[in-house]
C-alpha cells in the first residue's frame, strides 16, 4: 500500500496551529453495492498520511477535534498504551449526562483500577459459561424468526436484531424478557438522542431501575447482575461502582450485536452462493462468522493523551484526543496484508475487530455466540433471500458502524 508518510521532522502540535488546509474530512461511507465497506475506507486511506487531523466530525462528541492515525500498527500502538493513551473520558463520561463524574467499569478506567474491575466481571463472560447460554438463545432466535416466516419479507434490524440482541442482553443481565421494547426504546434515547434533556431522562431512569434491581434478592445465578450484587455485597464494589457496572454492560451489549448482525446479514443477502454453501454445510457456520467479524469490524473508539508523545512522527500534546479505529485498522490490513478474499472454509483470527490490549471486548465470547446462533437460525429457519433494494441498506458511520435499516425478501 503507497503510503503518503508524515514529515520526518516532529512538528509541534497545537490544535490552533493546524490550518484548515492541513485538515482532512475523514470519511467513513460508501457505495450502497459496496459488499465490503472496509474495502472503499482502504481507498481513501491510501491518499492521507500516517496521522491526521479532523475537526468538527459527526464522531467527534466534544469540540476539540482530534488525532487519527490511518495505519493499523499505530493504532495497535495507541491501544497497548494506556499509560500513554487514557481511556478515562473525563468532562466527556457517560455520566457527564447528568451531570455526574462516576465511570463505567472497567471501561473508562486505566491501569491499575482498570484490572480490579475487569477480573471481577471475567467469571460470567468466559467460553464456558457464556456456553452455558446458548439454548437460551436460539429460543429467542427462533421465536422471533418463526414469527417472520410467513411472511415474504421482513426489515432485519428492527424485525429481528433489535428485538433478539435486547432479548439476550436481557437474558444475561437477569430481567425480564416482557421489557425488550421498552429497554431498547431507553437505549436508543441514551445513547442516540441529541436532545440532552431527553438523554438526562433516560440515564437516570436507568440508573434508579439498576440501583432497585440490586437491592432485590431475586437474582438467577450465573447472570451479570447477581454477579455485580455478588461484589457489592461483599464491599469489593460501591454501590455506585455497582450501578455503573450494570449501566456499561447493558449500554455496550446492544447497538455492537445489532451492528454486527446487520452488517453479516446484508453481506449473506448480497450473496447468494455464500447463503447456499452455509446451507450445505452448517459446520462452516462457526468459523463464516469468525471470519465476517475479521471484515466487519464496527467500533470507533477514543484515547486521550495523559503525557506530551510522539506518535507517527507528529508530537501529540498532553490533552489531545486520539481516534482509534477498528475499521481503518481492517481498512489498512485488508490492503497491506491481501486479505480482501472472505474465505469461509478457512477463516482468519482477528486481532482488531474486538479491540486490543487490555480493553480487548470483555463480552467477546458472548458476541461470537450470539452472532453464530442468530446467522445459523436465520439459515435454517429462512428460504434464501436477497436484499430488496440497495438503496435502502447504506452502511453509515458513527461511534458504531451499522446498518439502519435492511430489507430482505425471499
Amino acid at each position: 500500500m503507497p503510503v503518503n508518510e508524515t514529515p520526518s521532522v516532529t512538528r509541534s502540535v497545537n490544535r490552533d496551529d493546524i490550518s484548515q488546509d492541513e485538515q482532512w474530512a475523514l470519511d467513513f461511507s460508501c457505495p450502497n453495492h459496496a459488499d465490503v465497506p472496509a474495502l472503499e475506507l482502504g481507498r481513501s486511506l491510501q491518499s492521507m498520511p500516517r496521522m491526521i487531523y479532523v475537526s468538527n466530525h459527526a464522531l467527534l462528541a466534544f469540540p476539540e477535534g482530534s488525532w487519527v492515525p490511518t495505519r493499523r500498527s499505530d493504532i495497535i500502538d495507541v491501544l497497548k498504551s494506556p499509560e500513554l493513551f487514557s481511556s478515562d473520558p473525563g468532562h466527556f463520561s457517560f455520566s457527564s449526562i447528568i451531570n455526574e463524574t462516576w465511570r463505567l467499569p472497567p471501561i473508562e478506567y486505566d491501569p491499575p483500577q482498570h484490572s480490579k474491575f475487569r477480573k471481577a466481571l471475567q467469571p460470567v463472560f468466559t467460553a464456558d459459561q457464556v456456553a452455558i447460554s446458548r439454548d437460551k438463545v436460539k429460543m429467542i432466535a427462533d421465536e422471533i424468526l418463526q414469527s417472520l416466516f410467513n411472511g415474504r419479507r421482513c426489515e432485519v434490524i428492527g424485525d429481528f436484531a433489535r428485538p433478539f440482541a435486547m432479548q439476550v442482553l436481557l437474558t444475561y443481565l437477569g430481567l425480564p424478557l416482557a421489557t425488550w421494547s421498552h429497554m431498547a426504546a431507553l437505549h436508543t434515547t441514551v445513547v442516540h438522542d441529541s436532545n440532552r434533556d431527553n438523554a438526562a431522562s433516560a440515564v437516570n431512569e436507568l440508573k434508579l431501575l439498576f440501583a432497585n434491581i440490586l437491592k432485590s434478592d431475586a437474582h438467577s445465578s450465573g447472570t451479570m447482575i447477581h454477579r455485580i450484587r455478588q461484589l457489592r455485597d461483599s464491599g469489593d464494589w460501591t454501590i455506585e461502582e455497582s450501578v455503573a457496572g450494570c449501566m456499561l454492560m447493558f449500554i455496550a451489549g446492544f447497538d455492537t450485536m445489532v451492528a454486527m448482525i446487520g452488517l453479516q446479514v446484508r453481506y449473506l443477502a448480497m450473496h447468494l452462493d455464500r447463503q447456499s454453501q452455509l446451507r450445505a454445510n452448517p459446520g462452516l457456520i462457526r468459523g463464516a462468522v469468525h471470519e465476517m467479524i475479521r471484515i466487519f469490524p464496527i467500533v470507533n473508539a477514543f484515547r486521550r493523551a495523559t503525557h506530551e508523545t510522539e506518535l507517527a512522527g507528529v508530537k501529540i500534546r498532553r490533552g489531545d484526543w486520539v481516534l482509534v479505529s477498528t475499521p481503518i485498522a481492517t481498512a489498512d490490513d485488508l490492503h497491506v496484508d491481501d486479505c480482501t478474499i472472505i474465505n469461509f472454509n478457512c477463516p482468519r483470527r482477528s486481532d482488531i475487530s474486538f479491540g486490543y490490549g487490555i480493553h480487548r471486548c470483555l463480552g467477546l465470547h458472548l458476541a461470537k455466540l450470539e452472532l453464530e446462533v442468530a446467522i445459523h437460525s436465520l439459515l435454517a429457519t429462512l428460504p434464501a433471500f436477497h436484499i430488496t433494494a440497495l438503496t435502502n441498506s447504506p452502511v453509515v458511520a458513527g461511534r458504531i458502524h451499522s446498518v439502519e435499516s435492511l430489507d430482505i425478501s425471499w
